[in-house]
């Protein structure tokens, strides 16, 4: 889901079926936990564990078996994917990275990882 800061994505994430599983990237859930009609639960209170892709994916795998679990929530996706595309962009410019598609692999890895993790549980996704 895509839209600008204030749009409502919270909002109508926080509406889907619950219990809700919060991968917190962007620190702002918080702002519609009122709204939420069941329980509410966060991937990590640690900042650094709602951003790293291997790191969510260790979380969930560790955690998600045998929950309850309906829906599993990314706030946001951008929060995750915008600081490994910058270093993308600097590599190449630094010439660390021999082309464009080389630099972006993180990039690429990190969404795969991410779907992967998040789907394998016949969860809601958002």
């Amino acid at each position: 889901m895509v839209g600008y800061p204030g749009s409502g994505k919270s909002t109508f994430a926080i509406q889907m079926r619950s219990p809700i599983l919060v991968i917190d990237a962007d620190h702002r859930f918080a702002e519609v936990l009122a709204l939420a009609q069941g329980e509410v639960y966060e991937l990590s209170d640690q900042a650094a564990d709602n951003v790293d892709a291997d790191r969510i994916a260790q979380l969930l795998a560790g955690g998600m078996p045998g929950t309850d679990v309906k829906t599993i929530v990314i706030g946001s996706l951008t929060a995750i994917i915008t600081p490994l595309v910058v270093q993308a962009m600097v590599d190449k410019e630094a010439a660390r990275a021999g082309n464009l598609a080389a630099a972006f692999r993180t990039k690429a890895l990190a969404m795969r990882q991410l779907q992967d993790a998040v789907t394998r549980w016949g969860t809601d996704a958002l």
